[in-house]
């Protein structure tokens, strides 16, 4: 009798241990598994965050340049702004820095894309002040004087926002492949 219990708890010992070799090794699968789709979709949403702010910033490129051959003047005789009125797209942005994703933009990404996105948020608010100047009735001397304020702070967004625009797309472009 003594050796068929020992030859049963021999039999459990073995069955325990494997069944706990067999637990850890799927645990660990798991792990691994778990692990490698998390970082996956991390990356597929790096990508979507990189994808979305480089097509809104090649948007807002093409408006810069349309603003360019159109920037809005003033007219003394009208007593208003003239021309073509466009507010930069920052919706992209936006969302990611909203929703916690912007901080999975590679580090040497995040501060050149705030940067611009500071300056297109300026030259949103300088251009709202052309539109809301135009509503207003000033002397031509005085209005003159204020519209080229306005026009030249939009003309210096611009002129900083060109270049950095031409630097930051190819990183963006680099960054997708």
């Amino acid at each position: 009798m003594s050796s068929e219990v020992s030859d049963s708890w021999l039999s459990f010992i073995v069955q325990l241990v494997a069944t706990l070799i067999g637990a850890f090794v799927g645990f660990g699968l798991v792990i691994v598994w778990d692990r490698k789709q998390k970082k996956k979709a991390l990356q597929e949403t790096r990508i979507s965050v990189i994808n979305s702010i480089k097509q809104e910033l090649e948007e807002n490129q093409k408006g810069l340049e349309f603003m360019i051959k159109n920037m809005p003047s003033w007219s003394n005789t009208e007593g208003r702004f003239t021309g073509d009125f466009g507010l930069a797209s920052t919706p992209a942005f936006e969302s990611a820095v909203g929703g916690g994703d912007f901080l999975l933009l590679p580090k040497d990404l995040q501060q050149p894309v705030r940067e611009i996105y500071h300056n297109f948020n300026l030259f949103n608010e300088f251009m709202t002040d052309i539109i809301r100047f135009s509503s207003f009735h000033f002397s031509p001397e005085h209005a003159s004087k204020e519209a080229n304020n306005l026009r030249n702070r939009i003309q210096e967004r611009i002129n900083i926002l060109r270049p950095a625009l031409n630097e930051l797309l190819p990183k963006l472009e680099s960054h997708l492949k």
